[in-house]
């Protein structure tokens, strides 16, 4: 087993303007997922105990009832917490269309060897969007606090500009490295073609996967003693999903 991102494509354009909407169709929907989630997490024996499955289940319709009654994000919440990792995994995961991408197949070595030869090299929004790719972007509060738990998201606009700017790195051959880097670089570049040219946005997430390549999430898995505290929230909301920006 092995920690890995899932980049995959979803309708968060369609999403983001519902929280704060007293949207019950929104919950109702939200709330039979999490329970399915739940049941599954329980059938392969992901909790110690039944009373562990319902805090964790408590927890996560929560922060989910709060979300879609009051809006993100919470004003008072400084850190996310893993519930809240979760949760906001279930919001983006809420619509019809989910493109599943292959990029599992990578360790999350790869993401952070490109992050480090690559991001000294750039500036402003082309420094933001990989910031925010690769140490993530939380929607519920302020920063992570959770190691490696955390997840990101990007716009189709926001995603095509960081596909641009990829292409372009690898062009002026900023992104030397290892061949291992290159190729991982190209294999990002086509993913995000995938996913916005699907008309989709961008949702990347942490994902434990086998050595045979199949993911899975763990409900369980204590994080590291690693915090994520200088993952700071640019702005939580794509500005074009119709959400005033932060």
């Amino acid at each position: 087993m092995s920690l890995r991102w899932h980049l995959c494509g979803v309708n968060l354009s369609g999403l983001w303007p519902r929280p704060g909407s007293g949207d019950d169709s929104l919950l109702q929907s939200l709330h039979a997922r999490l329970d399915e989630r739940v049941l599954r997490a329980i059938d392969d024996e992901e909790f110690d105990d039944p009373a562990e499955a319902r805090a964790y289940q408590s927890d996560i319709r929560r922060i989910l009832d709060r979300a879609v009654r009051e809006g993100v994000p919470f004003p008072d919440l400084r850190e996310e917490q893993r519930v809240h990792v979760d949760a906001a995994d279930d919001m983006a995961r809420a619509g019809r269309d989910v493109y599943e991408t292959t990029s599992w197949d990578w360790k999350h070595g790869a993401w952070f060897d490109l992050h480090e030869q690559l991001g000294p090299k750039l500036s402003g929004i082309d420094k933001q969007l990989l910031d925010w790719l690769v140490l993530g972007r939380p929607v519920f509060g302020e920063r992570f606090g959770t190691g490696w738990e955390f997840y990101s998201h990007l716009s189709r606009d926001e995603a095509g500009a960081l596909q641009t700017m990829l292409a372009s790195a690898l062009d002026r051959g900023d992104c030397p490295g290892p061949v291992r880097n290159r190729h991982f670089t190209v294999e990002l570049i086509g993913w995000l073609d995938d996913i916005t040219g699907r008309g989709l946005d961008v949702w990347c997430g942490r994902t434990d996967a086998n050595d045979d390549g199949n993911a899975r999430r763990d409900l369980t898995r204590p994080p590291p003693r690693r915090t994520c505290s200088q993952y700071q929230r640019g702005y939580s909301i794509p500005p074009d999903a119709g959400v005033v920006a932060r």
